[in-house]
């Protein structure tokens, strides 16, 4: 049967198999660790980054409702515009056909 070496210590005497078990453990616990670390890093990162997400698609959903209310008024208002133009001109030709005869 072949016969496997035991991990040698830093002082170059033969651990202990139950030793380097626990070593072993110890390292894979503390991997273990930073990986969940890490993971929940990334889970409060998500989640920060959902919270922002909602408030920028509110402020976006305002930004578009207010946009609206604008574009009516200034639709309203060139109307209005439009409305104020022709009575000038019609105002215009009035005082032209008043006044042509008296100059």
């Amino acid at each position: 049967m072949e016969q496997f070496a035991r991990p040698v210590a830093s002082n170059g005497d033969y651990e202990s198999g139950s030793a380097a078990n626990n070593d072993l453990e110890y390292k894979g616990q503390a991997a273990l660790d930073l990986i969940q670390q890490a993971a929940d890093a990334v889970t409060a990162t998500e989640k920060r980054l959902e919270v922002d997400l909602l408030k920028v698609l509110d402020q976006l959903k305002t930004a578009e409702d207010r946009n609206s209310i604008l574009t009516a008024r200034a639709t309203q208002a060139e109307g209005r515009a439009s409305h104020a133009v022709k009575w000038l001109k019609r105002l215009h030709d009035e005082m032209e056909l008043q006044l042509a005869p008296r100059i």
